[in-house]
Formats: C-alpha cells, sequence, structure tokens
C-alpha cells in the first residue's frame, strides 16, 4: 500500500463525533450520483494528463507521487489491475464503477473530509490557510480550477472571523455549498 500522510490524530483535531457534528450543524450531507459522477470526473482528469481517455501507469504513479503516497512500481500496477478490466489502462468507466460506492460512503460519513483537510492542512495547525489550499490546488495539478480572486471570495464566504485561514467547521461549510 502507499505510504500516506499520517491521518488525523484525535488529540490535535476534531475526533469523527465533532466532524459529524459539524456536519450535521451545517447541512445534512446528501450526495446525488450525478454529483458523485461530476467528482470523479475531475479527480479522473486530473490523473488523465493526457486526456485520452484512460489513466496509464505513469500518470496514476506521477499523481501518488505528487501526492506523496510514493508506491513501488508493482503497487502501482496492482492498483491499475484491481481497476482495469484487461489492457492496463483505465478508463472513466471502470474508474466509476469501482470508486463510486466508497466514495458516497466516504462523503456521507465525513472521512473524505476529515482526509481532505488533512491533505490542506500542511503544516498541521488545525487551519487552511489560502496559501495552503493555493499550493496543494497546484500540487496535484487543479490550481487551473479558480483563481486566486475566486479563491479570495470562496475564502470570504466561510472565513467569518477574518482571519484569513478555516478551520475545520469552515472547511466543512466549504465543502457543502
Amino acid at each position: 500500500m502507499p505510504k500516506k500522510k499520517p491521518s488525523f490524530d484525535d488529540s490535535d483535531h476534531e475526533s469523527e463525533e465533532e466532524v459529524e457534528e459539524v456536519i450535521s450543524r451545517n447541512h445534512p450531507v446528501t450526495i446525488s450520483d450525478d454529483q458523485i459522477i461530476s467528482d470523479l470526473w475531475e479527480v479522473f482528469n486530473s490523473i488523465d494528463k493526457n486526456q485520452d481517455g484512460v489513466i496509464t501507469f505513469m500518470e496514476l504513479k506521477i499523481m501518488l507521487k505528487r501526492l506523496n503516497q510514493f508506491s513501488s512500481d508493482a503497487e502501482v500496477q496492482s492498483m491499475i489491475k484491481n481497476v482495469a478490466e484487461s489492457n492496463d489502462l483505465v478508463d472513466f468507466q471502470n474508474f466509476v464503477r469501482v470508486f463510486m460506492d466508497s466514495y458516497r460512503d466516504s462523503v456521507l460519513n465525513g472521512k473524505e473530509l476529515k482526509d481532505a483537510f488533512s491533505l490542506f492542512d500542511t503544516n498541521d495547525d488545525g487551519k487552511v490557510s489560502k496559501a495552503e489550499m493555493r499550493n496543494v490546488m497546484k500540487k496535484i495539478g487543479l490550481s487551473m480550477i479558480m483563481s486566486d480572486a475566486e479563491l479570495d471570495q470562496l475564502f470570504g464566504m466561510v472565513d467569518k472571523d477574518g482571519e484569513g485561514n478555516i478551520d475545520f467547521d469552515q472547511f466543512v461549510q466549504l465543502f457543502l455549498m
């Protein structure tokens, strides 16, 4: 398995119960199949760098490296074989088939939000700054999705205390808008 950034440590971040409370307090979490497919399409396209409609071994390996999830060639090949049906190329249909249910479950139980917060909170201070958000977006190839002005506007919508950072509660609000 790829090495991952250390998971949430309950002593530094919200517990699972607190995450569920934040989510339920702000909005009930619901997600349609169309939204899941749209989200998975964005992920798929961020990995499929040459936009040929398939994810290759090298594209997946590069994305994992950008996420600091260093995997051996054998591990990456195993990941592809688990998704690809026959030719070691992952098309969008197989990508959705494999990830649809786990993505839905992770969104509904808040795990994805905790993991996303941890990914963006690069200095582990319990807050995400605009700089951290922008740097991670650049690192994983999503910087073209949002301009600096749009990021400022987005932060302004949830950063009610005006400190220029968003905490986990505000992060949840951001993703549930």
